[in-house]
């Protein structure tokens, strides 16, 4: 006859109280044993140290005919932005609404990038040289420029990089000296002033160069190298030289690598990084490179097309947002990662090709038609209700025993019209999965009504401030009694698809330990 595995106690009722999953989404780890501060899933939710956020919405600020994915986005002017598609390169003025092209007739190119160098804007194309667009929006070719793919402006010099000559290097402009026009000049001699070239070519294609304290650091596909350009004085004459302090091989880097205050985040078919220092070359333990994106698991970026990805660190919401392509010929997902909380999470319906910044808004170029969006703008995408899904497991107490849910609580900061769904899924005593069993709706009650409203205050009570945008939420505290038996594992999933916003800050459950669970898939064999 079956005897149950004996267990020392069987506590009756055992306690969940947890933030919402602000530590973000967590693929690698078992979820049975996984922290209720972790998700399974985190879409259109971004998390902060009180819970988590819906995020805002898009809204459309100029669009032009055709379905041609934009390939430069940048502001040139507070007014005037330059964007780049097809075969052609145009000016937006955000006052007017009036466009300005400034040249169609580009060859057919591997895309646009461009840079903004005081009162000029330079863009490149892989197939043809540099050109210089001034304030009157004329443009000119820099016919001392070499053919490129990429642009950095960085301190006195241009740097281009990914040449047509050699896709491993990097050529760099001579000194600006102040007059009119600059980065005309391309010379590579050893004159302090003058221009010149650095090159890895073990690294490969380089897809991005930023700038790290006073290293010029470009990521390539098969690695990275660091270096900078330091000036000796040579029997009276000033000469450069420059001084590498890093070559390594790894992953390299894909394009759209950015600088932020907490580093340079860039992105590999490994995941996403965040790098500190360089490091010598020489010294290998003295690089500090950090994979950031560990809890997503080594699976999550297979089958993701990083051609055409882009980064952006967003200063208000001090996050890093990265565009990508997944299973598609276009970009097609955004993810999110907060370093404060080393937490992940996902946007969707977002077909971002290039994200742009303007002060402190964010603003993105559609990969799928020719249109530009400012990001975080009200809570519609662009007319149209965001879904979101928060999904957790529950961490009980013992997997040993069967179990029953007898209560739930939650709170947060909810709109008057806002519906969150709550849903269960569980694991039955034969192991066996069965989705939704119960679902209920968490909905503003009359109960609430006599909150305060975050950073508010009424008579005699004071209320609790921070960094939400709560502008005309209600603070719910409510609860249930969900009456579901007989599992040993359990799920929670929280939906809602509105135009409104709210925050769920924190949930507990009580749960109930029953009779152990019988499993007899083991069997002696000595």
């Amino acid at each position: 006859m079956y005897q149950p595995i004996p267990v020392k106690s069987s506590p009756k009722s055992s306690f969940i109280n947890s933030m919402m999953p602000k530590s973000g989404i967590n693929l690698e780890d078992y979820p049975q044993v996984m922290s209720l501060g972790f998700a399974l899933k985190l879409i259109n939710y971004i998390p902060s140290r009180m819970g988590i956020e819906k995020r805002k919405g898009i809204k459309n600020v100029f669009e032009r005919a055709g379905a041609n994915p934009i390939t430069l986005l940048k502001e040139f002017t507070d007014d005037v932005w330059i964007i780049g598609y097809s075969t052609k390169v145009e000016a937006y003025n955000l006052i007017t609404g009036s466009w300005t092209t400034i040249k169609s007739d580009f060859s057919i190119n591997n895309g646009f990038d461009g840079t903004r160098y005081g009162e000029y804007f330079f863009v490149c194309n892989g197939v043809e040289k540099i050109q210089r667009i001034d304030s009157t929006l004329a443009i000119t070719e820099i016919a001392a420029s070499p053919i490129c793919s990429g642009l950095k402006a960085i301190g006195a010099r241009l740097y281009a990089f990914n040449l047509s000559t050699n896709s491993a290097q990097i050529q760099y402009s001579e000194v600006d000296d102040g007059s009119n026009p600059p980065f005309a000049n391309w010379s590579n001699t050893s004159a302090a002033d003058t221009g010149g070239k650095v090159t890895y070519r073990n690294a490969g294609t380089i897809r991005s160069v930023c700038q790290l304290g006073q290293y010029t650091v470009a990521f390539s596909d098969d690695g990275f190298f660091a270096f900078y350009i330091n000036v000796q004085d040579s029997a009276g004459t000033l000469k450069k030289i420059e001084i590498i302090q890093n070559y390594t091989e790894d992953f390299g880097g894909a394009r759209g690598a950015i600088e932020t205050p907490d580093g340079i985040f860039y992105l590999n078919e490994a995941g996403l990084w965040q790098l500190v220092q360089v490091g010598t070359t020489y010294t290998p333990m003295s690089k500090q490179q950090i994979l950031s994106s560990t809890l997503l698991g080594s699976a999550y970026f297979q089958n993701v097309d990083q051609t055409s990805s882009d980064l952006v660190y967003d200063t208000n919401q001090k996050c890093v947002f990265v565009t990508l392509a997944k299973d598609s010929a276009r970009n097609n997902m955004v993810i999110g990662y907060k370093p404060e909380l080393k937490s992940f999470f996902e946007f969707s319906n977002w077909n971002i090709n290039r994200f742009a910044k303007s002060g402190d808004k964010i603003y993105g170029a559609s990969s799928v038609k020719t249109t530009v969006y400012e990001l975080f703008n009200g809570y519609t995408d662009d007319g149209l209700k965001i879904g979101t899904e928060a999904y957790v497991e529950l961490p009980l107490k013992t997997l040993f025993h069967a179990h029953s849910l007898s209560e739930l609580y939650m709170g947060g900061f909810l709109s008057t019209g806002s519906t969150i769904t709550v849903s269960f899924d569980i694991y039955n005593k034969k192991g066996l999965f069965k989705e939704n069993v119960l679902s209920y709706d968490w909905t503003v009650n009359d109960g609430n009504s006599n909150h305060d409203e975050w950073a508010s205050a009424i008579w005699a009570q004071s209320a609790w401030g921070g960094d939400f945008d709560t502008g005309g939420l209600v603070e719910c505290f409510d609860g249930g009694s969900p009456k579901i038996s007989n599992f040993q594992r359990l799920r929670m999933r929280l939906t809602s698809g509105d135009l409104l916003p709210h925050i769920l800050c924190w949930a507990a459950a009580e749960t109930t330990v029953k009779e152990p669970i019988r499993r007899r898939h083991i069997t002696k064999t000595t």
